[in-house]
Protein backbone atom coordinates (compact mmCIF):
# COMPACT_ATOMS: atom_id res chain seq x y z
CA UNK A 1 0.00 0.00 0.00
CA UNK A 2 1.41 3.29 -0.58
CA UNK A 3 1.94 6.08 1.69
CA UNK A 4 -0.16 8.95 1.37
CA UNK A 5 0.95 12.51 0.71
CA UNK A 6 3.09 14.67 -1.22
CA UNK A 7 6.49 14.68 1.27
CA UNK A 8 10.21 12.90 0.68
CA UNK A 9 8.73 10.00 2.49
CA UNK A 10 8.16 6.95 0.18
CA UNK A 11 7.82 3.98 2.84
CA UNK A 12 6.28 3.25 6.32
CA UNK A 13 6.77 0.45 8.43
CA UNK A 14 4.58 0.25 11.52
CA UNK A 15 4.66 -2.90 14.45
CA UNK A 16 2.00 -2.18 17.06
CA UNK A 17 -1.36 -4.08 17.86
CA UNK A 18 -4.43 -4.14 15.69
CA UNK A 19 -2.82 -2.39 13.23
CA UNK A 20 -4.35 -3.67 10.16
CA UNK A 21 -6.50 -0.91 9.32
CA UNK A 22 -4.20 1.69 9.73
CA UNK A 23 -3.35 4.28 7.32
CA UNK A 24 -0.42 6.77 7.16
CA UNK A 25 -0.45 10.10 6.30
CA UNK A 26 2.78 12.08 5.25
CA UNK A 27 2.68 15.30 3.91
CA UNK A 28 4.86 18.71 3.36
CA UNK A 29 3.90 21.50 6.44
CA UNK A 30 5.72 24.39 7.24
CA UNK A 31 7.74 25.64 10.21
CA UNK A 32 6.13 24.93 13.36
CA UNK A 33 5.19 27.97 14.89
CA UNK A 34 7.63 29.33 18.22
CA UNK A 35 8.76 27.67 20.90
CA UNK A 36 10.43 25.05 18.89
CA UNK A 37 14.13 24.61 19.29
CA UNK A 38 16.38 25.77 15.94
CA UNK A 39 17.87 22.99 13.83
CA UNK A 40 21.79 22.06 13.50
CA UNK A 41 21.54 22.64 9.86
CA UNK A 42 19.32 23.14 6.35
CA UNK A 43 15.94 21.81 6.53
CA UNK A 44 14.99 20.36 3.42
CA UNK A 45 11.53 19.51 4.36
CA UNK A 46 9.23 19.30 7.21
CA UNK A 47 6.87 16.39 7.12
CA UNK A 48 4.04 15.46 9.37
CA UNK A 49 3.13 12.20 9.71
CA UNK A 50 -0.08 11.11 11.23
CA UNK A 51 -1.62 7.53 11.74
CA UNK A 52 -5.49 6.62 11.73
CA UNK A 53 -7.25 3.76 12.14
CA UNK A 54 -4.78 1.92 14.47
CA UNK A 55 -5.04 0.17 18.52
CA UNK A 56 -1.39 0.51 19.51
CA UNK A 57 2.13 1.71 17.78
CA UNK A 58 5.27 0.02 19.31
CA UNK A 59 8.08 1.63 16.44
CA UNK A 60 8.29 2.49 12.82
CA UNK A 61 10.58 2.90 10.29
CA UNK A 62 10.47 5.53 7.73
CA UNK A 63 12.11 5.95 4.60
CA UNK A 64 12.37 8.88 3.05
CA UNK A 65 14.55 10.14 -0.49
CA UNK A 66 16.40 13.00 -1.34
CA UNK A 67 17.51 13.72 -4.78
CA UNK A 68 21.36 13.87 -5.24
CA UNK A 69 20.65 17.49 -7.37
CA UNK A 70 19.36 18.96 -3.80
CA UNK A 71 22.59 17.05 -1.65
CA UNK A 72 24.82 18.79 -4.18
CA UNK A 73 23.55 22.35 -4.03
CA UNK A 74 23.85 22.48 -0.28
CA UNK A 75 27.41 20.84 -0.82
CA UNK A 76 26.64 17.83 0.98
CA UNK A 77 26.46 14.23 0.83
CA UNK A 78 24.53 11.10 1.68
CA UNK A 79 25.88 11.10 5.38
CA UNK A 80 25.15 14.84 6.27
CA UNK A 81 21.32 13.85 6.00
CA UNK A 82 19.30 12.91 8.84
CA UNK A 83 15.95 12.83 10.67
CA UNK A 84 14.77 14.58 13.09
CA UNK A 85 11.30 14.83 15.43
CA UNK A 86 9.80 16.88 17.43
CA UNK A 87 9.38 16.03 20.69
CA UNK A 88 7.67 18.47 23.56
CA UNK A 89 9.24 21.57 21.63
CA UNK A 90 13.24 19.83 21.27
CA UNK A 91 14.05 18.42 17.91
CA UNK A 92 15.22 14.92 18.46
CA UNK A 93 17.70 13.44 15.97
CA UNK A 94 17.19 10.11 14.84
CA UNK A 95 19.33 7.39 14.14
CA UNK A 96 19.64 7.61 9.88
CA UNK A 97 21.04 5.53 7.65
CA UNK A 98 21.77 5.27 4.06
CA UNK A 99 20.28 2.94 1.65
CA UNK A 100 21.66 3.72 -1.28
CA UNK A 101 20.95 5.31 -4.61
CA UNK A 102 18.13 5.01 -6.82
CA UNK A 103 16.56 7.45 -9.91
CA UNK A 104 18.88 9.71 -8.96
CA UNK A 105 17.35 10.26 -5.47
CA UNK A 106 19.70 9.20 -2.20
CA UNK A 107 17.82 6.88 0.01
CA UNK A 108 17.65 6.93 3.57
CA UNK A 109 16.07 5.04 6.89
CA UNK A 110 14.95 6.35 10.17
CA UNK A 111 13.73 4.20 13.25
CA UNK A 112 11.20 6.31 15.34
CA UNK A 113 9.31 5.25 18.98
CA UNK A 114 6.41 7.26 17.30
CA UNK A 115 4.93 9.40 15.13
CA UNK A 116 5.18 13.24 15.18
CA UNK A 117 6.56 16.53 12.94
CA UNK A 118 10.26 15.36 11.49
CA UNK A 119 12.19 17.69 10.11
CA UNK A 120 14.97 16.22 7.10
CA UNK A 121 18.38 18.29 7.56
CA UNK A 122 21.16 18.39 5.55
CA UNK A 123 24.44 19.24 6.78
CA UNK A 124 27.61 20.13 4.90
CA UNK A 125 29.80 18.83 7.90
CA UNK A 126 30.58 16.59 10.32
CA UNK A 127 29.96 17.74 13.40
CA UNK A 128 29.02 15.24 15.45
CA UNK A 129 25.31 15.43 16.39
CA UNK A 130 23.76 15.93 20.00
CA UNK A 131 20.41 14.51 21.33
CA UNK A 132 20.47 11.92 19.44
CA UNK A 133 17.46 8.51 20.27
CA UNK A 134 18.77 5.43 20.88
CA UNK A 135 18.52 3.27 17.89
CA UNK A 136 15.16 0.83 17.51
CA UNK A 137 15.34 -2.97 16.70
CA UNK A 138 12.76 -2.81 14.64
CA UNK A 139 11.94 -6.64 13.52
CA UNK A 140 9.41 -7.11 10.86
CA UNK A 141 6.27 -9.36 12.21
CA UNK A 142 2.48 -10.59 11.79
CA UNK A 143 2.38 -7.55 13.32
CA UNK A 144 3.80 -5.44 11.03
CA UNK A 145 2.77 -3.39 8.28
CA UNK A 146 4.51 -1.33 5.65
CA UNK A 147 3.47 1.28 3.55
CA UNK A 148 5.88 2.40 -0.12
CA UNK A 149 5.84 3.95 -2.77
CA UNK A 150 6.76 1.00 -5.57
CA UNK A 151 8.99 2.96 -7.80
CA UNK A 152 11.39 3.73 -4.49
CA UNK A 153 11.50 1.36 -2.32
CA UNK A 154 14.31 -1.02 -2.11
CA UNK A 155 15.67 -3.55 0.62
CA UNK A 156 17.90 -2.53 3.65
CA UNK A 157 21.47 -3.08 3.04
CA UNK A 158 23.33 -5.30 4.75
CA UNK A 159 27.17 -4.21 6.07
CA UNK A 160 29.44 -6.89 7.21
CA UNK A 161 32.61 -5.16 8.93
CA UNK A 162 35.60 -7.16 9.17
CA UNK A 163 38.25 -6.14 11.84
CA UNK A 164 41.33 -5.89 10.27
CA UNK A 165 44.04 -8.45 11.11
CA UNK A 166 46.61 -7.41 14.02
CA UNK A 167 50.12 -6.64 12.57
CA UNK A 168 52.90 -9.59 13.93
CA UNK A 169 55.65 -8.30 14.86
CA UNK A 170 58.60 -8.79 13.22
CA UNK A 171 61.29 -11.18 15.57
CA UNK A 172 63.99 -11.60 13.24
CA UNK A 173 67.41 -10.34 12.73
CA UNK A 174 67.21 -7.77 10.50
CA UNK A 175 68.45 -8.56 7.10
CA UNK A 176 72.13 -6.14 6.79
CA UNK A 177 72.69 -7.45 10.50
CA UNK A 178 72.71 -10.88 8.80
CA UNK A 179 74.93 -9.99 5.67
CA UNK A 180 77.29 -8.48 8.26
CA UNK A 181 77.86 -11.25 10.65
CA UNK A 182 78.03 -13.69 7.18
CA UNK A 183 80.65 -11.74 5.91
CA UNK A 184 82.08 -12.05 9.39
CA UNK A 185 82.07 -15.46 9.41
CA UNK A 186 83.47 -15.57 5.97
CA UNK A 187 86.63 -13.56 6.53
CA UNK A 188 87.47 -15.93 9.80
CA UNK A 189 87.29 -18.69 7.59
CA UNK A 190 89.61 -17.51 4.60
CA UNK A 191 92.23 -16.04 7.38
CA UNK A 192 92.04 -19.83 8.96
CA UNK A 193 92.48 -21.50 5.88
CA UNK A 194 95.68 -18.85 4.60
CA UNK A 195 97.44 -19.38 7.88
CA UNK A 196 96.77 -23.14 7.63
CA UNK A 197 97.95 -23.27 4.09
CA UNK A 198 101.36 -20.97 5.06
CA UNK A 199 102.04 -23.55 8.00
CA UNK A 200 102.11 -26.62 6.15
CA UNK A 201 104.62 -24.70 3.46
CA UNK A 202 107.25 -23.30 5.76
CA UNK A 203 110.04 -25.22 5.19
CA UNK A 204 111.32 -26.87 8.69
CA UNK A 205 113.99 -25.69 10.56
Amino acid sequence: MNAVGDSAVSRVTVTGLDISGIIVTAKKTVAPSGGAAPLDGSVYQYIEVIPSRYGVITSARVEFDVPLATLADYNSAPEGVRLYRLNNGSWVSLPTSTLGVKNGRSLFSANTPEFSLFAIIIRNDTRPVLNQDKPLELIPSENSIAYEHPDTAIPPATVTIVPRASEERDTGIPFMVFIILALGMIGIGLVLVVYGFRRNTEPEK
